[in-house]
Formats: C-alpha cells, structure tokens, sequence
C-alpha cells in the first residue's frame, strides 16, 4: 500500500516527462493535477486506514524473495527470516571506514 504512495508519483512524473512536445502545456498540467490528486487521495485513504492503537506496523507488505530458504524482505525496513522468526531487523556486519586521503 505504501508502495503505491511512493512510485506513483514517480510513474506519473516519467510517464509526463517522456511526453511529445507537441502535447499542449494545459494538458501536460492537467495530467500533473490528475496524479497529485489521486497521491493526495490515496494518502487520505491511508491515513484514515491507520490504527492509532496498534503501536505494530502498519501496511507493511512482505516481498518473497528466496522461497526454498523462506527469506523475505519487509518494505518497512526490516527482515522476516522465517515463519517462526517474523520480523527482526536486519543485521548488517560492520563496514570498514573509507580511507579519503590521496595515496602517494
């Protein structure tokens, strides 16, 4: 549901810049109109969906991505590692720090 939120706008505004020139500006600005308000809408719709008693997620959306392994990922930036391990953050091993000075 998120998900629709954040790539509409950006499929909206592909779809209107890879537009002709030829098309009239009016029509160009009702077509940028016509996708901020349906953003807007949607967001109305999500927000009245919202439960301000469940201190849970909400509208999290579960991609399978390794089916064999029963590995996921959550778009609400956390990992479900199984069924029997839900949603637990994903632990990423440290990074080593970036050396910016020249090398002579």
């Amino acid at each position: 549901m998120l998900s629709v939120l954040i790539w509409l706008p950006m499929i909206g505004a592909a779809v209107i810049g890879f537009l002709p020139q030829s098309v009239p500006t009016k029509q160009v600005r009702n077509a940028a109109l016509t996708v901020s308000g349906v953003v807007l809408l949607w967001t109305i719709w999500l927000f009245t969906q919202f439960d301000l008693s469940d201190s849970g997620l909400q509208f999290r959306e579960y991609l399978p991505w390794i089916e064999t392994a029963k590995f996921g990922l959550l778009r609400s930036s956390q990992t479900c590692l199984s069924k029997s391990f839900p949603c637990r953050r994903a632990h990423f091993p440290p990074t080593r720090p970036i050396n910016l000075r020249k090398r002579s």
